[in-house]
């Protein structure tokens, strides 16, 4: 462990142009989790950046400059605990809250109501970072908060082809954690004469690895929340299609209201759809053409994202967030 801590304080050195101080709860949202992981190396190659542990702001032992830009990365849960102790800290600060699960703020069975208010009122950030489009529009209605939309994504580094599609042993699959609402969307698809091969949930780095053995990754999240006592879609969750794709997959998965805030209609091998009616014809649609053709529209998608590198939003935005919060 010592070693790893000197390995991310060494990261100093690097970027001394822009310096960021980024809070994060443990290692393991910057080693090990798919998401925290590829933005923290976003991040560490466009800044030089602090590091500091939340664990560190509730014992009072950090000091920061006057206007020194500061990235709150801890989960959602852990924000209500770090104003008190640490009010000299976030008033000397310019303040971000990235967040990816922003509708744990809001839904019916939210873990976290009201913390967006709450920590706007306590600490005054300049803004709240969050990862749908459809979410930050809604909070920004419901409360009249400064929140602002950034892209997930797939680091260029982690774009790969894989093997053909022809030699993939799952024709159609999906690799993570099977939540209720998503084997009822799998039993679902078994009535209708689609079988999906599930796959256990892996370690960041096997799944990357193991994940490019499926042909056509699908997946939904259409009622996945409820709004009023109403199911409700969860506009948002898009990194987890756009790694996928970036390792060579076909990606099937619900249209919500995220979807234009990713440019999803320019990737070739995401598709959507807005009834399950409509999954068989689009299986088909991929099945029955060459394997050639496959490959193509594969490496196609996989360069687009390369070259889009959408975990890069955020640091555009920390970089001038003058500009980008008006």
């Amino acid at each position: 462990m010592l070693g790893l801590i000197q390995h991310f304080r060494a990261l100093s050195l690097r970027r001394r142009d822009h310096n960021l101080t980024l809070v994060y709860d443990g290692f393991e949202q910057l080693s090990d989790n798919p998401f925290t992981h590829q933005l923290f190396a976003s991040l560490k190659e466009n800044f030089n950046l602090r590091l500091v542990q939340t664990q560190e702001l509730l014992k009072r032992s950090v000091r920061v400059e006057d206007g020194q830009v500061v990235l709150i990365m801890s989960r959602l849960r852990n924000w209500r605990s770090l104003p008190g102790r640490s009010a000299k800290f976030f008033q000397r600060s310019r303040v971000f809250f990235y967040d990816q699960d922003p509708w744990e703020g809001y839904h019916d069975n939210a873990t976290c109501r009201g913390v967006y208010e709450d920590i706007f009122e306590k600490v005054d950030p300049e803004a709240f970072l969050v990862t749908s489009p459809w979410w930050a529009d809604y909070i920004r209605r419901q409360s009249g908060l400064p929140v602002h939309f950034v892209r997930m994504g797939i680091l260029p580094k982690y774009c790969d082809q894989g093997i053909s599609f022809g030699e993939r042993a799952h024709k159609v699959g999906f690799q993570g954690t099977v939540h209720s609402h998503r084997m009822a969307f799998y039993d679902r698809l078994r009535e209708q004469g689609i079988d999906v091969d599930i796959l256990p949930r892996k370690p960041f780095f096997t799944f990357l690895r193991e994940v490019q053995n499926i042909g056509v990754f699908i997946y939904g999240d259409q009622s996945a929340l409820e709004m009023n006592g109403m199911p409700h879609p969860v506009h948002g969750l898009w990194g987890k299609c756009l790694t996928v794709a970036g390792r060579g997959c076909f990606v099937i998965r619900n249209h919500d209201l995220a979807h234009d805030g990713y440019a999803i209609d320019e990737l070739p091998t995401v598709q959507t759809f807005k009834s399950e009616g409509e999954i068989p014809d689009l299986i088909k649609s991929i099945l029955t053409r060459s394997d050639a053709e496959n490959d193509r529209l594969i490496a196609k998608t996989i360069s687009m994202l390369r070259e889009r590198n959408d975990w890069q939003s955020v640091a555009a935005f920390l970089r001038e967030p003058s500009v980008q919060s008006q």
